[in-house]
């Protein structure tokens, strides 16, 4: 046995081999975990949120690339359904639709599956959409400011006048405004009535709200929509709100689209109709329809 004691060491000899293995060991996970501390302490989670993701550019704007819920933006002719659509877009990135051929617009063609790759569909006329939506974003605008907006865009011999910035010349209000204004205030009062009973979900948007009030006013059309693939940037559309379809307001137009006493008192009694119905239908509060009303 003698001749094997080698292979088996007394206690006494391994001891010091034992104590300088634990020793190697402790070293080199010491020296292996202090670099990971130091690159830990180097890169703290920082607090800071989220860089903003970058706006589009003013009028640029894609196709959605999953489908969206068809929807159309519903107004009449002179409640800043344009701007409107221009604010969407600078929010949301997605591109809208018209029903109309209007050369800056992208058009509708009939075709379903586009309506549902784009945010909304323009339209002043439900007769003019060539199939049903599934649910309405509709304009309104203080009727007096509307008339007078959809009597500076009228064609004249059936060429725009500048598309949505004109302004129609003095001669026209003398001879065509009280015409027009008895025409089309029954239109403005039948088809906000009408379209208070449509039977999809719709969202009432406030002109002159938008106008004071865009980034409330605007997220609330976007929780309308409700569409999980939308990330809207409001800030976006708040840096570029101005648009380049804004007509300039003219001064000498207040001195000759006068209201007749019977136009007012049509427009003004059209007004509590209107409103009544949009509270019934919506369960909100429209008081300030009241500040558009003329003495």
């Amino acid at each position: 046995m003698a001749a094997l004691d080698w292979l088996y060491p007394s206690k006494a000899v391994l001891a010091p081999f034992v104590v300088l293995g634990l020793f190697l060991v402790a070293y080199n996970v010491g020296t292996v975990s202090k670099p990971c501390q130091i690159q830990q302490d180097a890169s703290p989670v920082s607090s800071e949120p989220r860089m903003q993701e970058p706006c589009p550019l003013p009028g640029a704007g894609r196709f959605s690339r999953v489908k969206l819920n068809s929807t159309g933006l519903l107004s009449f002719p002179g409640s800043g359904n344009t701007w409107t659509r221009h604010i969407l877009t600078t929010a949301t990135g997605i591109l809208t639709a018209s029903v109309y051929n209007n050369q800056e617009d992208v058009p509708l063609t009939g075709i379903r599956g586009r309506a549902q790759r784009v945010l909304v569909v323009k339209t002043h006329n439900l007769d003019k959409l060539p199939f049903s939506l599934d649910r309405y974003v509709i304009i309104i605008r203080n009727p007096y400011d509307c008339l007078l907006a959809a009597f500076n865009r009228r064609s004249e011999a059936g060429v725009p006048f500048q598309q949505h910035i004109a302004h129609q010349p003095k001669e026209a209000f003398l001879d065509e405004w009280d015409t027009f204004v008895d025409g089309s205030m029954k239109h403005w009062s039948s088809n906000y009535l009408n379209w208070s009973k449509l039977q999809k979900p719709v969202h009432l948007l406030v002109y002159h709200r938008l106008l004071a009030q865009l980034e409330p006013e605007l997220r609330d059309v976007i929780d309308f929509l409700h569409e999980p693939s939308i990330h809207p940037m409001i800030h976006c559309a708040a840096r570029d709100k101005e648009g380049d379809a804004h007509r300039q307001k003219e001064e000498w137009q207040e001195k000759f689209a006068v209201f007749s006493h019977k136009q007012k008192r049509y427009l003004n009694d059209a007004i509590d109709t209107v409103q009544e119905a949009w509270e019934k239908r919506t369960g909100k509060n429209f008081a300030d329809f009241q500040k558009w009303k003329r003495p």
